[in-house]
């Protein structure tokens, strides 16, 4: 049976950290050895890679096969129902974009390494960073990971590319600014979806804020059908994704019992083997949450139904920044498309709010890039190049946790921007009158 969620092996966080420690040996490299060969720069980016997949690999089972490999690095703050945590996870979209980076950091630490001495080896620690920084939005848990990887591939691969011509300064301030506003667009989208999944929308449209626990669950299984066949020893399987930390009590009706129970386990993940039937579930907090009250916010499930042979999943519901989190409240039940701002449902002013933040980056990537025309073979177009066309492929499919997408036209739409990315850099004529005019 292959689990909806499971722990990673190794912590995934390791992956990107391979190529910061590629970046830094590349520059001692440079600084302290007298003569710099490209053979050797060109070594130190293929061991931080195949460095950096070997965490990926362990987890990669899992995740091709459609579940998710969470690896948990520490809880941040809590304030209201937003419960901020730096983590990481694995699933299809980012096991493929991460593997893609570590090919396209390979390949291009190649071409950089055979530029002139001087500048190679701040070529080939460019593409590592970058890469680390596509790396961290790639393998990212939740929105705030993803922004913060994308300013680091930005920083260390756009700005590195700088601009040429005699609009240059026009130019950059044009990029970075398109850059500003592709994240004050995307967190505009994430903010509609997070205030809109966190309270009760009552009739006429109108909003009622949040006045429960932080901890409401949504349990993923139908109540088990009767089976003339089945033995009385059937078993199925129970998995709770929670903060980590939180008790998981079994048997549990009321919270006052829960001062004299063991716990079953403890989160971030449980997957454990209960017999096929109706159970009885509390989970409390603890340690999972930062909370300033009594820490008595605990979620009751009185009847998850474990069927035999099968699996039954249990995730936080409510408000919040994680894409595992928000997927399953996009369905039929809690479809954002019927809740409204005014005139505009959420669901289609947050995808407005999205390509916005998608249109800006391309031109904003594009206003960075060197003319191609003049520098074709340059290294700092081909870092920045690289980290376009990865951002493309990030953003657009983590678009799937903000409003429901296929994949068709999460593929399109990536295709697209990548499209535009390099049109804009390639003739400049896409990027250019627009700094023109803001500018």
């Amino acid at each position: 049976m292959q689990p909806t969620f499971s722990l990673a092996t190794l912590p995934l966080v390791l992956s990107p950290l391979a190529l910061v420690a590629g970046a830094s040996v590349a520059a001692g490299y440079a600084r302290y050895a007298s003569s710099v060969r490209p053979a050797v720069l060109r070594g130190i980016a293929v061991a931080s890679a195949a460095a950096g997949a070997v965490p990926l690999a362990l987890a990669a089972a899992d995740a091709a096969r459609g579940g998710t490999v969470l690896s948990h690095v520490v809880g941040l703050f809590r304030v209201g129902s937003l419960d901020a945590t730096l983590g990481f996870a694995l699933d299809r979209a980012g096991l493929l974009i991460a593997l893609v980076t570590l090919v396209l950091v390979a390949g291009v630490a190649f071409a950089v390494s055979g530029e002139h001495k001087r500048a190679s080896a701040p070529s080939v620690g460019a593409t590592l960073v970058a890469g680390a920084g596509a790396l961290v939005a790639a393998l990212a848990e939740g929105f705030p990971t993803l922004f913060f990887g994308l300013g680091i591939a930005y920083a260390a691969g756009v700005m590195y590319a700088g601009t040429s011509g005699a609009d240059a300064p026009r130019r950059a301030r044009f990029a970075v600014g398109a850059f500003g506003g592709s994240i004050i667009a995307a967190s505009a989208a994430v903010a509609l979806v997070f205030w809109a999944l966190g309270g009760r929308w009552l009739d006429g449209s109108k909003y009622l804020s949040d006045y429960k626990e932080r901890f409401v669950l949504v349990a993923q299984g139908e109540a088990p059908k009767a089976d003339p066949l089945a033995t009385p020893n059937a078993r199925g399987t129970l998995t709770v994704v929670s903060h980590p930390g939180a008790r998981v009590y079994l048997g549990i009706a009321d919270e006052s019992h829960l001062a004299r129970s063991e716990p079953f386990a403890e989160t971030p993940v449980v997957r454990k083997e209960l017999a096929a039937g109706l159970h009885k579930v509390a989970i409390a907090p603890g340690a999972g949450a930062m909370i300033a009250s009594d820490g008595l916010e605990v979620a009751l499930v009185d009847a998850v139904s474990i069927r035999p042979g099968a699996e039954t999943t249990i995730v936080l519901a409510g408000p919040s920044l994680t894409f595992h989190e928000i997927a399953p409240q996009l369905g039929p039940k809690n479809d954002l498309g019927i809740r409204r701002l005014g005139p505009i449902d959420v669901a289609t002013a947050a995808t407005a709010f999205w390509a916005l933040a998608l249109l800006l980056l391309a031109l904003s990537f594009g206003g960075t890039l060197p003319n191609f025309g003049a520098a074709r073979r340059s290294g700092p177009a081909a870092v920045a190049t690289a980290c376009a066309m990865i951002a493309a492929g990030v953003l657009v499919a983590r678009l799937g946790s903000v409003v429901p997408l296929s994949g068709v036209a999460a593929a399109a739409g990536g295709l697209a921007l990548g499209v535009v990315a390099v049109l804009s850099a390639r003739r400049g004529d896409i990027a250019a009158p627009a700094a023109a005019m803001v500018c």
